[in-house]
């Protein structure tokens, strides 16, 4: 695939659009809650959108078009049926107990339901999950680079890397909520 200078700029304005969300919303950012938490001041509609975006991505996309093509339908009954299921519990059951406690995050509700040692036993895991959840991410972006335009792989890595760096460090938790919007749409 040979890519002309009119893909090229398309790459370039949709980049450049991510990083100016992030710097446009940056000067909302005043105060550390503002930047972790967006200080609660997310539309719903917004919050809904950025979290099926972050359940369609190059993971999910990339991951479930392998395992229809090596098991067949049996992958549309474990991600749709299944995942769709477990959804409706959270919704319905679980999180009447997790609005009532007024905790704004899962972490804040396991340290009033346990403990801080479940609290931080929690962090790290979760940490642990999002970097190795980053890597693979990061790969398959940077193989797909690779594969489909020519791109190095290192660049691709690492030029992934820093624009997310780059939008997340100006804007915070509401740059890369907004972002999720712009890549869902």
């Amino acid at each position: 695939m040979n890519l002309e200078i009119i893909d090229y700029s398309i790459i370039a304005v949709y980049f450049l659009f991510v990083v100016t969300i992030g710097y446009v919303l940056k000067k909302k950012i005043k105060t550390g809650n503002d930047f972790l938490m967006s200080n609660k001041n997310i539309p719903l509609w917004i919050t809904s959108l950025a979290f099926i975006s972050a359940n369609l991505g190059a993971q999910e996309v990339l991951g479930m078009a392998a395992n229809g093509a090596k098991y067949g339908l049996y992958t549309v009954h474990f991600y749709w049926l299944g995942a769709a299921l477990a959804m409706i519990f959270l919704g319905v059951f679980m999180m009447p107990f997790y609005y009532g406690s007024k905790a704004r995050s899962v972490p804040e509700y396991l340290a009033l339901r346990y403990d801080e040692k479940t609290r931080g036993f929690n962090a790290i895991t979760f940490a642990a999950m999002t970097i190795f959840s980053s890597g693979v991410s990061l790969y398959a972006l940077a193989m797909l680079m690779n594969v489909v335009l020519g791109w190095n792989f290192d660049v691709s890595v690492w030029m992934a890397a820093g624009i997310v760096l780059v939008y997340t460090y100006l804007g915070g938790l509401t740059s890369a909520v907004y972002n999720e919007v712009l890549q869902f749409f």
